[in-house]
């Protein structure tokens, strides 16, 4: 991964939305006035009809009746609509207004594209009432008049809705989410807005910042990761909350609007993608547009998305991150859910996937020394005279405890704080390296060599009491030799115990084969060609197998001496 598009609200954010205050219009001594209540009690009675019209009517949330279920009462719906409706229905000395005998005659849900959301209701007096809600600079732009505090529609002039415009980009600025109500004669006609609109108030919604953000946010930039914010709120409110979390560290950086984004060509686009840091206002086909750029321009893409068009976005991505709090549709459609939204939880999964990868590699690299030793044995043996230096037992032996059991030494290997900072891998890049391949065929040969050398070696075989004795030891000296190497295959330093500790399985393992094949020596009997050894007999198994250590050793060294390097990157 190098380049992730991640939500803001709930990834970055806590995701907790909470209603800091209601504001509405008035007019004193004069002039045009806001008016803030903390509190929907504090809301003037003429206004609360229409409130409670907006957050109620105009959304996809369902109020259940508080005798059926006291803890829950809000399903449904997006998080602003959620707590909009949680807003009005934990007014204490004032209940929600009944609107049991209003009529719904049309409504329209929320979209990220329309960014509104309204409906056309019929009242207990047979009036007709179009109410919206939704982003301030679209029912701003409409609104010609207002409601003030005591229900009266007046006209707005010009100069105080340029200072409503300022006032909420200052709350914008603070990091807060801004939802505008208004009321309207006509038809949402092809949902579109009324040509003219009245303006009831707008909430403030504050959704605080994580306090593990900013951190996880250096960490995935350390990573070799960049990182692009997505968010459907104004740039205000967006870059606010880059500010707190350290996102925008390019004084030259792009943050975007999805106007501006739609009005830049591809090939464009891909050339200041690593200078974009913020998509505010941002839609999903924005999100799979980013995708497919990216992907274009090399990049391996993350994408997180919890909606249910979001899920476009989340397949075609290269690794999709799904919200644990998001819908089934997006779930199914990503790669990996983050069952807590965090963004550090992405910082885990680079990390360990990360570290996985490094243990794959490691494995390969174990076994594929294995299997050139084994085979070069088997091939050569016929030709030195040896009719069968394995048998086929034998070497069904060794592919069991050299494959399963090996793998099961090397799952253990933790996750260390160099993997995360290491750089991303390329698109293309193979998964066995020149380095590895250097460790495998020069171990693997140097294996088969002295396994030539053992077999051939008539003073090695004058140390045994028995022919078979004699293939008994080779048997035992090449799973030794090939149990020491795990050791090699390990670990990239010199230090073979490095981190140790933290993977005593593997020690468990490498002591589980010693021991077994010391046992299988002695009960193996004509099944596995074994017949017991003497002491000395094993000094030299021992002796002999354990020089692949020192010999990796000076290699390792060899290859950092003309890297100029202090380790290897196996």
């Amino acid at each position: 991964l190098n380049i992730l598009f991640c939500d803001k609200t709930g990834t970055i954010t806590k995701g907790k939305l909470e209603v800091v205050n209601f504001s509405s219009l008035t007019v004193a001594n004069g002039r045009l006035d806001i008016r803030e209540y903390k509190h929907y009690a504090d809301i003037p009675n003429a206004l609360v009809s229409l409130v409670d019209l907006a957050f109620h009517k105009a959304s996809a949330c369902v109020i259940v009746p508080k005798d059926r279920e006291a803890e829950s009462r809000v399903h449904g719906g997006n998080a602003s609509e959620r707590v909009l409706a949680c807003f009005a229905l934990n007014g204490e000395d004032r209940p929600p207004c009944d609107l049991g005998n209003i009529e719904v005659l049309e409504r329209i849900l929320f979209n990220p594209s329309r960014k509104f959301s309204g409906c056309r209701v019929r009242q207990a007096t047979g009036e007709e009432l179009t109410v919206v809600k939704g982003a301030p600079e679209m029912i701003l732009s409409r609104c010609v008049t207002f409601h003030d505090e005591e229900g009266r529609v007046q006209g707005f002039t010009p100069s105080p809705k340029e200072n409503l415009f300022r006032k909420l980009n200052v709350l914008s600025e603070q990091g807060l989410r801004i939802i505008a109500l208004a009321t309207g004669g006509e038809f949402l006609t092809e949902g579109q807005l009324p040509a003219e609109l009245s303006l009831i108030g707008f909430a403030s919604i504050s959704d605080e910042l994580r306090a593990e953000s900013p951190q996880a946010i250096q960490t995935l930039r350390r990573a070799g990761i960049h990182i692009v914010m997505l968010t459907g709120d104004k740039m205000g409110t967006a870059r606010a909350i880059a500010r707190d979390a350290k996102l925008l560290v390019d004084e030259d950086g792009h943050a975007w609007e999805s106007d501006e984004l739609a009005g830049l060509e591809d090939d464009e686009l891909k050339k200041q993608l690593r200078r974009l840091f913020i998509v505010a206002r941002c839609r999903p086909e924005d999100k799979k547009r980013l995708i497919t750029v990216a992907q274009r321009a090399g990049l391996v893409v993350g994408m997180t998305g919890d909606g249910v068009n979001d899920s476009p976005a989340l397949r075609n991505s290269d690794v999709g991150f799904g919200l644990g709090s998001g819908t089934e549709v997006s779930k199914e459609s990503s790669h990996i859910v983050l069952l807590d939204d965090n963004i550090k939880s992405i910082v885990n999964a680079v990390h360990y996937g990360r570290a996985i990868y490094r243990t794959i590699q490691k494995f390969i690299v174990f076994q594929l020394t294995v299997n050139v030793s084994a085979i070069t044995v088997v091939f050569l043996g016929p030709f030195l005279g040896i009719g069968l230096p394995l048998t086929m037992t034998q070497l069904l032996w060794v592919n069991l405890i050299m494959d399963t059991l090996a793998a099961l030494a090397f799952s253990g290997e933790p996750a260390l704080p160099k993997h995360i900072e290491e750089k991303p891998k390329d698109r293309d890049e193979r998964i066995i390296t020149r380095d590895m391949w250097s460790s495998i065929l020069i171990n693997g040969l140097f294996i088969a060599a002295l396994s030539v050398i053992f077999l051939k070696s008539t003073w090695i075989r004058s140390l045994f009491h028995s022919e078979t004795a004699f293939l008994t030891g080779f048997f035992g000296f090449f799973v030794f030799i090939n149990n020491w190497n795990k050791f090699n295959a390990r670990v990239e330093e010199m230090n073979l115990l490095a981190h140790i500790q933290e993977n005593k399985s593997f020690l468990r393992v490498v002591g589980l084969i010693f021991a077994v094949q010391v046992i299988l020596t002695y009960l193996g009997g004509d099944m596995f060609r074994t017949v017991p050894l003497q002491m000395n007999e094993w000094g030299l198994i021992v002796g002999l197998s354990i020089l692949i250590i020192p010999f990796d050793l000076a290699r390792k060294a060899f290859r950092a001496m003309i890297l100029k390097a202090d380790t290897l990157p196996v």
